[in-house]
């Protein structure tokens, strides 16, 4: 069973408001600090799922060679048992096996990586980021993928960083009892030690870490883009959190309502890097030494005119949203529409099939009742009802075989081919369904025979 459930940490790609984080605050350090995109969360596995993701995020397995996963830029792994070092699908494959049913076989940790850095960097940085929060504690498996994004169609890179709650001590274990439950007076005798770090305190400090980490890195490649973990609402940001599309929403949308929607966006950075402005400048609380602080940098009047536009280019591209999310209700019906269409004509077409069925028997038990329509006849006209003749000819000489008379013999074999005519207007050809149907026949012919040839006791 699977289980791959953020962690109250993280808001994933159906983020929630609390956690919505996917638009970053300028740096004020950095007035001119462009907008970057921060993700992280956390997700868990059950048992049976570990070698399946592993093999996903490593382009393995029945992900190897398809079209639609040729995004893997890089993927390593580490910490690993002396049975696994050379293959990690060997670890993953033995949690599945040997963690308790319903214990965890791994933790994932997804980032969303700086499009501004080199693949190289990108590696520098996920690989920084493990040895501070795993160091050689916890056998891991990460890679980097680089699909194209839904609506930008730029790179969307991204990490999975995928490890054991079992902490290494050491120890060496075969794969049974590495996951088995922890001995505390006898750590040899038992399996390795499980360190969730599912508290919300630690989820949170993971996710203020990525930020810093990924801040540091930023900086250090000379780029001014910055990243921040807090939630919309924590860094007085007044916006609603843009609801994820999907690659088939995306697809679905009109060229206009894409050009909205990345309007919307680009109008939305320019309001927050003025909101941060204008936050800078009412800091001090002293208006007139703000104002000249700030005329010793900038040029006021230029900057105030920049600010009022961004403001009425967000105004505007809120009225636009709302013809967007109109286009994707729109959408929402066409297709469950759609999709009422289909059950309607699946729900025609077997009422067509059972008519034509109700048709095709009435059809064979009307030739099966006519004694005039020889047996070859029939059959090569309704090859199902070789079952029924088949039975009716056994029954006939089971007759026989009793020495009935001819017109007893007659009689019994008209009720039977009326009551199999019956059947084979109800669908039943199968011999094996009108077998059963000989035996009582046979019984009362046999009951009645036997009342004719008894003696008659004289007085």
């Amino acid at each position: 069973m699977f289980l791959a459930l953020p962690e109250t940490c993280g808001h994933g790609f159906a983020p929630t408001p609390k956690h919505q984080s996917s638009l970053v605050r300028p740096d004020p350090r950095h007035p001119n600090t462009s907008m970057a995109t921060y993700h992280c969360t956390v997700k868990v596995g059950g048992k049976g799922a570990a070698a399946p993701h592993a093999d996903y995020i490593a382009r393995e397995g029945k992900y190897r060679g398809a079209q639609r996963h040729e995004d893997l830029e890089a993927t390593a792994h580490g910490n690993m048992p002396d049975w696994a070092q050379h293959n990690p699908s060997h670890y993953w494959t033995a949690a599945d096996a040997h963690e308790r049913a319903n214990g965890a076989t791994y933790r994932e940790i997804e980032v969303a990586l700086p499009r501004e850095l080199t693949p190289q960097q990108r590696r520098a940085l996920v690989e920084d980021f493990i040895t501070q929060e795993l160091g050689d504690r916890h056998a891991y498996q990460w890679a980097i993928h680089t699909p194209k994004a839904a609506l930008e169609k730029g790179e969307q890179p991204h990490a999975h960083i995928m490890y054991s709650e079992r902490t290494q001590d050491g120890i060496a274990r075969d794969p049974e009892q590495h996951f088995k439950r922890y001995n505390a007076k006898n750590p040899e005798r038992g399996g390795c030690r499980k360190d969730s770090a599912g508290t919300e305190e630690r989820l949170q400090a993971t996710r203020a870490r990525w930020a810093d980490l990924q801040n540091q890195h930023l900086q250090r490649h000379g780029h001014s883009a910055r990243v921040d973990h807090r939630s919309l609402a924590e860094r007085g940001i007044q916006r609603t959190p843009e609801k994820h599309l999907g690659p088939d929403r995306a697809q679905a949308l009109a060229p206009m309502d894409v050009a909205a929607i990345l309007e919307r966006r680009a109008a939305e950075g320019e309001r927050e890097r003025a909101q941060q402005q204008i936050s800078q400048l009412d800091l001090s609380g002293d208006l007139s030494a703000a104002l000249a602080d700030r005329a010793r940098t900038e040029q006021p009047r230029e900057n105030e005119a920049g600010v009022t536009a961004a403001m009425q280019r967000f105004e505007l591209h809120q009225q636009i949203d709302g013809g967007v999310q109109d286009a994707l209700q729109s959408f929402e019906r066409w297709q469950a529409q759609r999709e009422a269409e289909r059950l309607s004509r699946e729900r025609t077409a077997r009422q067509q099939q059972a008519e034509r069925e109700n048709r095709e028997n009435r059809d064979a038990a009307a030739l099966f009742q006519s004694e005039r329509v020889k047996l070859g006849v029939a059959v090569k006209a309704h090859p199902k009802l070789a079952g029924p003749y088949a039975v009716l000819g056994e029954y006939n000489a089971s007759l026989r075989e009793q020495g009935l008379d001819e017109p007893s013999r007659q009689a019994a074999m008209a009720t039977m081919r009326n009551t199999l005519a019956q059947r084979i207007e109800r669908g039943q050809y199968d011999a094996n369904q009108t077998e059963q149907m000989r035996f009582p026949q046979r019984e009362a012919i046999h009951e009645a025979n036997q009342d004719r040839d008894a003696p008659t006791l004289g007085m």
